[in-house]
């Protein structure tokens, strides 16, 4: 993931570009056999529904383990702006997290949002703006 995010850090792309690279990386190296993409859920997550996974609330000890940007990845949203940042923070955690992608803006966890949004420098309302759809290849 790393080596992704360097290569993605040089290249004006867009958020869906960079996504779809990311899954395609994923794949290749068959990194979502290890990531919990199955029906398993990650420790630490209540019992929810299967469209909702991630648990509601967090520690701080819980939010700076698992949600706390590391340089790389500082880089790698530092292209971007607004709505479109803070999304990707977001994208790019959670998948850390909990091995997929979320499937709906509603699946993120507030205080994540809050958290990243602190970090990345956007203000957490703006991520009800992300543009969550991908639009068709053409």
């Amino acid at each position: 993931m790393i080596e992704l995010l360097g290569y993605l850090s040089c290249r004006q792309a867009s958020s869906f570009a960079i996504l779809d690279c990311m899954r395609d990386v994923l794949l290749r190296e068959e990194v979502t056999k290890k990531l919990c993409v199955c029906d398993e859920k990650p420790p630490g997550v209540a019992n929810t529904t299967k469209e909702e996974r991630m648990k509601r609330t967090w520690t701080t000890d819980e939010l700076l383990e698992h949600f706390t940007l590391l340089p790389d990845e500082f880089v790698a949203v530092g292209n971007k702006s607004g709505a479109t940042r803070l999304g990707f923070a977001v994208l790019l955690k959670c998948l850390q997290y909990d091995g997929r992608f979320p499937r709906s803006r509603q699946e993120a966890a507030p205080e994540v949002v809050r958290f990243l949004a602190t970090q990345v420098g956007v203000d957490a309302t703006l991520f009800a703006q992300y543009a969550w759809e991908v639009p068709p290849r053409r």
